[in-house]
């Protein structure tokens, strides 16, 4: 039994005082047809417009056919109108609320049914304020007088057993309702200009034999474009209600107009009649070459063929630079027509690259992209040399859509294996990819058919009549693929032979018509012979000249032909070995009434697999499996027959393309309006890259400028990927290879920076890293007054100036160690021992003040460290480390334990507190680092700068002299005094960011010749050495005057 949760309805008309509402159907639980003893629905406390039930328990499997009925309450308890023999339309004297029968499948333990396309739940879960006009018609037009006797037969009915399954939201009320509002104020409307992108325009222009241009609509009403322009042509045909509440977009499409010419006045002239279309038309140099990638490489590739494994040659570059002008040739069309604030919707495979070459041009374009076939999976993509171009192209748009989430479950692993870009969660269960500081919207809605538009016709009913005569007192399979390998048509005919073979009641009963789309001229004449040899060799064995048991029909067929075969057919078997969809079961429940249902055998490879509920999924290459299902379908009773084909007949046609098309398009949208942050261009390796909007390319103009102002100044640097290039972000993602490397030195330039920065007395310099001791000796122990702190802080040696004198060691221990901290140490380093051994690749990293175990070389062990994870986390009572002073951290690809006190920033804080104590308080700090553990330093800096905004130092006279005033603008110069960057564009505490370590060594080599310039101005008068240091970055507006440095130091 199903334990029904309750339904909600939406009301259309109005309900007296005196009137109630109920659920009245086929079954004893809902009166059986008796609105006396219907299921009685209550208006609701927070939605006035909808009304809601009880549970009941209903069977499972069983479909339910139901009404709504009003009742006149003073007679809900004597009349009593059955059904009898009469339908359920002929009911005298009752009010039905709408002129259908509703139908549903209970599934589950509890069921919710929603009649009103989850409006009243959107209005109940936000009932504090009246919604727009604009939220739908079905909140307009309600009388004040309606309102107020419903909320009083709300009132009456608490008193009874009934119980809203809504409740308030309690104190976040009010923000669920500003998130809605602005949901739906996120919406495609004639405001909005949409660019829609395919291979092929919906409409082609013909040549006459004049030389004239014609245009015509394209064939194959089953291609997307054509589907899709339909939507658009249906939904501006809507009333003039519908349109009141959602506006169609201004769409316009851009794409292969079906005719090439080179010639430049021909192309104008086909641009201009193409225009009436909204059609912009997109013109190749070289077609042939440059279509030939998608044919030979990516067409398979996306089949999951592996396209080089029986090839000894190279790659063919010849191809993919042809692939590439291909794709360049559409965005240069969308780029020379496309207004500000255009959503721009790129579809498949062709025009995988578009979506890069857009953002290159303008990086704040609006990409959606949406693949209509399969996504391989990372084992067959990482074979193509140009993978990271293909995914990286894909991750420039705001939006990547896919049919199924199979095929977006295989793009996120790419992304992860083959770019180490993370997945993450999003309010409101959005699923997206963080890459270079970019969050990439991924979702799965397979495209649906129109079904209005394939209604049968009288056309199609004479048509598949004479099928139907044909095949007379014969069970019909019939199928209908593409001459393509990927069809199975080969698997398919091996196992209707074994079902012919072996179920000998099944003999002269069941006829196979195959019908195989394709140009004859151009098609696979090899698979073909081979059909018909098949098919040949089995009419000759089981079957009569007319009908033949197998029947191969090759060439081309319309969509009434199509129609007509699947609707004269009983079942539909598809033995596909890879299909991104496949439409042909969907348009096989367009064909079929509710009162001559058929049944669907789909192979489990076909993405339509994965929604089609009530079909049999098979596997191809199992022909057992395949005759069983057969065997199953042709002996199928009436009423399980039936209740299978139910099951997806309803989802099929409810389906409309439009309401597809929208839910897209609204997704890009509010994509667009995202205000996390800003896209702000390419970085040194050519990655696009987002950020807020007060995250900004450190000015070196500001930093020499403030840098002589200040009388005490603290430098922190982070070593690799900071002072010097770190070979892991060289290496990876490519490669992912752990080579145990021992890192590099800084360059003898960074090196001399340091020694001259140091030489200055007001200069504190400290180097932070993650390397033991031992490494950063022998990196840096040639700079005497360097202070170094090692495995992020838990060892340091002070700066000259801070060092006590007589001391023999100058490293200092900032964690003391006791049998406690050895006790936890050890038992941590015995458990991540044992998960290195259970995951090969993984590896065990020991530190003074912390272990981890990383794991992010071995691509696989996310669950183990989970359960490591779980294990050691000190919260858990009955963790391990319970009750230990450790901190535990996970990341991706690792675990770490630390002492909870040690990090880079409390190392950076003590710093700053000696020098306070000792020195004064510092007015210019310049913080630099590239990686996670550097946030720790970012975060305490900042605070130290806002602490520090309260406490100004005193004024010297040549900053009088200059006329700086007291007041905000000093705060703001004071502000601008503590700096604190990380290595390139990601999103980070850090207020700045430079992009590479060159920028480091540049701006660490123009403040080593600022402290030069320094030393050399207390002695005698010489022309400034100021202009040694250059302009700053490339980004600087202007670079400050040698006298002017000369002054400020003076």
């Amino acid at each position: 039994e199903c334990n029904s949760g309750g339904g909600s309805y939406n009301e259309v008309s109005p309900i007296a005082w005196n009137q109630e509402v109920r659920v009245v159907g086929n079954c004893e639980e809902l009166g059986s047809w008796d609105p006396s003893r219907g299921l009685p629905m209550m208006p609701s406390e927070v939605a006035p417009d909808c009304w809601i039930s009880k549970g009941v328990s209903l069977n499972t499997g069983r479909p339910v056919e139901y009404r709504y009925a009003v009742v006149p309450k003073e007679s809900a308890g004597t009349q009593s109108v059955r059904l009898g023999n009469l339908t359920s339309s002929e009911v005298p004297p009752l009010r039905w609320e709408d002129h259908q029968i509703r139908h549903c499948m209970p599934t589950g333990r509890r069921h919710i049914l929603e009649d009103d396309e989850g409006r009243g739940r959107s209005v109940m879960l936000y009932p504090t304020s009246p919604m727009p006009s604009q939220a739908g018609p079905w909140l307009t037009g309600r009388s004040t007088q309606t309102a107020a006797t419903k909320k009083q037969g709300a009132a009456s009915s608490t008193a009874g057993d009934f119980e809203s399954p809504f409740t308030p939201g309690g104190p976040r009320r009010e923000k669920l309702e500003k998130q809605m509002l602005n949901e739906r104020g996120l919406q495609v409307n004639k405001d909005d200009n949409v660019f829609v992108v395919f291979r092929l325009l919906p409409y082609c222009v013909h040549r006459g034999e004049d030389g004239s241009f014609s245009v015509v609509e394209a064939e194959g009403e089953l291609k997307q474009v054509s589907l899709l322009r339909h939507a658009i042509a249906q939904s501006d045909l809507r009333d003039d209600k519908e349109k009141e509440q959602r506006s169609s977009p201004n769409v316009t499409f851009v794409g292969d107009p079906g005719l090439q010419t080179s010639d430049p006045e021909e192309r104008k002239i086909i641009a201009e009649i193409l225009k009436p279309y909204s059609c912009i038309p997109v013109f190749l140099d070289n077609p042939v070459l440059q279509y030939e990638f998608c044919l030979t490489v990516l067409w398979p590739l996306m089949h999951s063929m592996k396209v080089f494994q029986n090839n000894l040659q190279a790659f063919d570059d010849t191809k993919w630079r042809g692939f590439q002008m291909f794709n360049r040739a559409y965005a240069d069309a969308i780029h020379s027509k496309l207004p500000s604030g255009a959503l721009v919707w790129v579809h498949d495979f062709y025009l995988m690259l578009v979506p890069r070459y857009l953002t290159l041009r303008q990086p704040a374009t609006t990409v959606g992209f949406f693949l209509h076939c399969a996504f391989p999976g990372s084992e067959i993509l990482r074979c193509v040399p140009y993978r990271e171009e293909m995914l990286q192209s894909m991750l420039s748009c705001k939006v990547v859509a896919f049919q199924i989430f199979e095929y977006a479950r295989h793009f996120l692993s790419c992304c992860q294996l083959l770019l180490g870009a993370a997945m993450s969660f999003q309010s409101g269960g959005v699923l997206a990819v963080e890459h270079e500081g970019r969050s990439v919207i991924v979702r799965a809605d397979h495209v649906v058919l129109p079904s209005e538009r394939f209604m049968k016709e009288e056309l199609v009913q004479q048509k598949a009549r004479e099928v139907r005569e044909r095949y007379s007192k014969k069970t019909l399979i019939a199928s209908i693929d593409r001459d393509e390998p990927f069809a199975g048509i080969v698997l398919k005919f091996r196992a209707f032979q074994r079902l012919v073979a072996d179920c000998r009641q099944h003999q002269h009963r069941v006829c196979l018509l195959q019908h195989v789309v394709g140009d004859t001229s151009n098609s696979s004449q090899e698979l073909i012979n081979v059909l018909k040899g098949m098919a040949e060799e089995t009419n000759r064995s089981f079957g009569h000249p007319d009908p033949p048991v197998i029947s191969v029909i090759h060439g081309p067929i319309s969509v009434d032909e199509r129609l007509a075969v699947l609707n004269a057919a009983d079942i539909l078997l598809d033995t596909s070995i890879n299909d991104g969809l496949n439409l042909n079961p969907l348009l096989f429940y367009v064909a079929h009434e509710r009162d001559y249902p058929g049944h669907v055998i789909v192979s489990e490879f076909s993405g339509c697999s994965s929604f089609l509920t009530g079909a049999t999924k098979v596997n191809p290459w199992n022909s057992d499996a395949v005759v069983q299902a057969l065997h199953t379908a042709i002996t199928m009773e009436a009423e399980t027959l039936e209740r299978h084909f139910l099951r997806d007949h309803s989802y099929v046609l409810d389906g409309k393309l439009t309401q597809w098309m929208y839910q897209n398009l609204d997704e890009l949208k509010r994509a667009q309006a995202d205000t996390g942050g800003h896209i702000v261009g390419l970085d040194a390796g050519m990655h696009l890259q987002r950020m807020g909007h007060s995250f900004r390319h450190l000015n070196f103009d500001i930093v020499l400028k403030q840098y002589p102002q200040a009388r005490y100044r603290a430098i922190f640097l982070d070593n690799e990927g900071t002072l010097a290039p770190d070979l892991g972000s060289i290496l990876a993602p490519v490669t992912r290879a752990d080579f145990r490397r021992d890192g590099l030195p800084p360059d003898p330039q960074v090196l001399d920076s340091l020694r001259s920065l140091t030489r200055d007395q007001r200069n504190i310099v400290v180097v932070v890293s993650g390397r033991s001791k031992e490494y950063l000796e022998k990196w840096f122990g040639s700079i005497e007054d360097l202070g170094l702190c090692a495995e992020h802080g838990f060892y340091w040696a002070p700066p000259g100036r801070l060092r006590n004198t007589g001391s023999s060691d100058q490293w200092q221990c900032m964690g003391q160690s006791s049998e406690e901290e050895e006790d936890w140490k050890s038992v941590v380093h015995e458990l991540m021992k044992m998960y290195a051994k259970r995951i090969q690749g993984s590896v065990v990293q020991y530190k003074g003040s912390a272990i981890a175990w990383n794991y992010r070389q071995a691509g696989v062990g996310k669950e183990l460290a989970l359960e490591l994870f779980r294990l050691l986390d000190p919260e858990g009572p009955d963790a391990l480390l319970h009750g230990y002073p450790v901190t535990v951290q996970m990341g991706q690809g690792w675990i770490e334990v630390k002492h909870q006190d040690i990090d880079k920033g409390k190392a950076v804080e003590r710093i700053l507190e000696e020098m306070q104590e000792k020195i004064g308080q510092m007015d210019f700090v310049l913080c630099i680092g590239d990686d996670r553990s550097d946030e720790d330093m970012f975060r305490v800096v900042n605070s130290f700068r806002s602490e520090s905004m309260g406490v100004m130092p005193s004024r010297r006279m040549s900053d009088q002299n200059q006329g700086v005033k007291l007041g905000h603008a000093e705060v703001k110069a004071e502000a601008e005094r503590f700096f604190t960057a990380t290595v390139g564009r990601k999103p980070s505490q850090a207020k700045y960011y430079v992009k590479n370590t060159v920028e480091v060594s540049d701006l660490l080599e123009k403040l080593a010749k600022q402290a030069i310039q320094a030393r050399f101005s207390r002695y005698t008068s010489m022309p400034s050495l100021y202009g040694l240091a250059g302009t700053g970055s490339e980004d600087d507006e202007g670079p400050m005057t040698g006298m002017q440095s000369m002054k400020l130091n003076s």
